[in-house]
């Protein structure tokens, strides 16, 4: 992180990214204040952060009203927030919301998302990437479980790259769930985890190919995996998780790979361009 600012507000999604964020940024002498969604933040976080706000989503008019009491001026945002938000009537409720919304040519998670953060940067605030303070948890290039792909496998990961990368420049999804050079699954809005499952149904010993967006904005669209993703993997019976080296976040890491090498599940951290040798 490039910025001296020894204070920093966070909007907390769900899931342990927020919390492991805050952890972070802590550790680095940060000072902390978490603006929570009710019914996405886990209320563990309290532990974490220097200052809670709770805030349901009609309440954004408020959020702004918060950010400038605080005097915050630099914010980052961590953990995805519920998609279904979008389909709940209540966000209707605020005018600040309801404006911003009739604007808008279409409700993709990235045209969304940036005119909330367009919105209060109007408010001086400047928006970090997700990434800062996270170092340790974003995996370089190879193998990363005990043992890694077969030669064939390889095909499988680098088939699913170029689907992953085609599909992240439409903003549809981040993950795609491949074998034998076939798309089993793409996620889409019900987001990594229940793709993954879906494609379980099909066919167990899957290749798992998660990668960021051609133009990924890592203010607040990081691919992140952890251990529900381990879970989820377990579920479908999968053989591979092929994950974008130097973009992607692994929560709880020692854990997650723990777990995969007790499952031989095979991790890889890979780049995103051209092809290379495993």
């Amino acid at each position: 992180m490039s910025s001296g600012e020894k204070r920093i507000g966070l909007i907390a999604g769900n899931g342990r990214f927020p919390i492991l964020w805050a952890k972070s940024a802590r550790e680095k002498g940060v000072e902390v204040v978490c603006f929570a969604i009710k019914g996405n933040t886990a209320r563990s976080i309290s532990k974490f952060v220097d200052k809670l706000y709770w805030f349901s989503v009609n309440q954004f008019s408020d959020l702004l009203r918060v950010i400038s009491k605080e005097k915050i001026r630099q914010m980052v945002m961590a953990g995805q927030i519920n998609p279904f938000v979008l389909f709940d009537p209540r966000i209707f409720l605020d005018i600040e919301v309801k404006e911003l919304l009739s604007r808008l040519k279409d409700r993709r998670a990235d045209t969304v998302f940036t005119a909330i953060i367009h919105r209060i940067e109007k408010e001086g605030v400047e928006f970090i990437p997700s990434t800062s303070f996270m170092d340790n948890y974003i995996p370089r290039i190879g193998t990363l479980t005990d043992f890694g792909p077969e030669e064939d496998e390889w095909q499988d990961v680098y088939f699913g790259r170029e689907i992953a990368k085609r599909m992240g420049s439409l903003d549809i999804g981040q993950t795609v769930v491949v074998k034998d050079r076939t798309v089993l699954a793409v996620e889409a809005f019900e987001g990594t985890n229940r793709c993954i499952i879906r494609a379980g149904f099909l066919c167990p010993g899957a290749v798992v190919v998660k990668m960021s967006k051609p133009r990924q904005d890592l203010r607040f669209d990081v691919p992140v995996v952890g251990l529900q993703t381990v879970q989820a993997m377990m579920v479908a019976r999968v053989s591979i998780l092929a994950i974008e080296s130097g973009k992607t976040i692994i929560l709880d890491r020692e854990r997650f790979i723990r777990a995969c090498n007790r499952l031989r599940i095979k991790v890889v951290a890979i780049q995103g361009g051209e092809s290379e040798v495993g």
